[in-house]
């Protein structure tokens, strides 16, 4: 992160955290931080226990995760390694995720993506792909819909040729599903059969 934006993020971090709370260590590769009571003379009392405060961000943030009170420094650090273990294994999915998401698509020009939407009614387009930009972007032109099979409120369309001179947006692909969105809209690969839509003047 630019030291400008951290530093920001410390300032403001700085003004929630109680005063006698000094940063507590923490094991394991995180982006948690930790901040509580140390010593003895820091421990709040609430007239019958002594207690142990914690208060735990993310590197990123200065909105605290959680601010909790525990009834000993083995239950508080119980607490600490277990969010850490969930937290670090949470990243990791996310990361997995991420990777999958973008990892090159394998759509190549020529290929149609569907996109199937609307409220009380079924409407399709289709978008052929006209270039592709890098490992996961491509451009798209709208595609007419050809009607091949009628009854009675519907229809089955498959995808026209889009003209030469249709206009084309540039879109970034899932590469784990070959998927887009366009016009706001997901969109997904053509499968090569023939999709259902409310026939025209049967819609709401």
């Amino acid at each position: 992160m630019h030291t400008k934006q951290q530093k920001t993020i410390e300032a403001k971090r700085a003004l929630v955290i109680p005063r006698h709370y000094t940063r507590l260590p923490v094991e394991g590769e995180t982006d948690l931080v930790i901040y509580g009571v140390t010593t003895p003379a820091q421990f709040y009392s609430d007239g019958k226990d002594t207690v142990y405060r914690a208060i735990c961000f993310t590197r990123k943030s200065f909105r605290p995760r959680w601010h909790y009170t525990f009834k000993s420094e083995a239950a508080r650090q119980s607490y600490i390694t277990r969010d850490v273990a969930a937290r670090t294994e949470h990243q990791a999915t996310v990361h997995a995720r991420r990777a999958k998401r973008y990892q090159p698509h394998t759509l190549v020009v020529g290929d149609v993506l569907v996109s199937s939407w609307g409220y009380d009614q079924t409407n399709v387009d289709f978008y052929e792909v006209r270039r592709c930009v890098g490992k996961t972007e491509v451009d798209v032109a709208k595609a007419p819909s050809v009607v091949v099979s009628e009854s009675v409120g519907a229809e089955r369309v498959i995808p026209g040729r889009a003209p030469d001179t249709a206009g084309t947006w540039r879109v970034r692909v899932n590469g784990e599903s070959n998927s887009a969105t366009i016009d706001r809209n997901y969109a997904r690969q053509w499968n090569g059969q023939p999709c259902h839509q409310t026939a025209w003047g049967w819609g709401h």
